[in-house]
């Protein structure tokens, strides 16, 4: 789940059931050979601030899961001919 917290209430902005947040994020991080310091999830987001460049930012759109697979599937390929840049991909999760 992801969770924040306001006027003294939770509030739960989104859920799944298949991959959690954090571990999609990690997963992509270590895919783009993203450093882990100061964290993935830190490095991803500056990423995505300057993404997307090119091609659509909705194109792994859906659940999580769905997501990863694509990305974790497709990234290397999309890299390699320049169709997208680690910057997209990270603005594609975020």
């Amino acid at each position: 789940q992801v969770i924040a917290y306001s006027r003294h209430r939770y509030r739960i902005l989104g859920e799944t059931l298949d991959v959690a947040v954090g571990n999609c994020i990690d997963r992509l991080a270590r895919l783009l050979q993203i450093p882990n310091a100061p964290s993935p999830g830190y490095n991803v987001e500056q990423l995505a601030k300057r993404g997307p460049q090119n091609g659509n930012p909705e194109q792994f759109g859906g659940t999580l899961k769905p997501l990863f697979c694509s990305s974790q599937a497709v990234s290397p390929k999309l890299l390699e001919s320049g169709e997208a840049t680690p910057e997209d991909l990270c603005f594609s999760l975020q």
